[in-house]
């Protein structure tokens, strides 16, 4: 995503400080830049390659700081649930697609079930997308645990 489109698309719904030192537009865009490649990559915080998106010394810690008090205000999932209602006419509803990754869950981090065939307790989501693979929506954590079901079943069968 280039800049023009992150200042079109992405910055009129991120929140903005209400006090203090105001970011500028151009610094604002450098950081949800680097968010994006932490996004798309998978890198840590820390292996951001700060240099490539800003013009200044920056801190991966402060690209973080922005990144969290945008999900935790809600910015993310405000300006996610726009852009679909804006352009819901460019999705293509035909036809949907529910995926759902099984996914381990590191010291224990939003970990809701064990499954057998698993070693560690995990998560799962629910992701369910238009008929182009754009994203419509996503579950909170669930439990698809097969222990309970075979607990049950063992309990009924004695």
């Amino acid at each position: 995503m280039n800049k023009i489109k992150i200042k079109k698309y992405t910055l009129p719904y991120l929140s903005e400080a209400k006090s203090g030192t105001r970011l500028s537009e151009d610094k604002r865009t450098e950081i949800v830049m680097a968010i994006f490649h932490r996004l798309k990559t998978g890198c840590q915080w820390r292996e951001i390659p700060i240099e490539r998106y800003f013009k200044e010394n920056y801190s991966y810690k402060s690209v973080f700081y922005h990144f969290s008090k945008w999900c935790k205000d809600g910015s993310w999932g405000t300006m996610w649930t726009e852009l679909l209602r804006t352009y819901r006419h460019c999705l293509e509803l035909s036809n949907i697609q529910i995926d759902g990754p099984h996914i381990r869950a590191n010291r224990g981090r939003e970990r809701v079930g064990f499954q057998l065939r698993k070693v560690d307790e995990s998560t799962n989501f629910l992701y369910l997308c238009d008929n182009q693979g754009i994203l419509l929506a996503i579950s909170e954590s669930i439990v698809v645990n097969i222990m309970i079901y075979l607990k049950c079943n063992s309990i009924l069968e004695n």
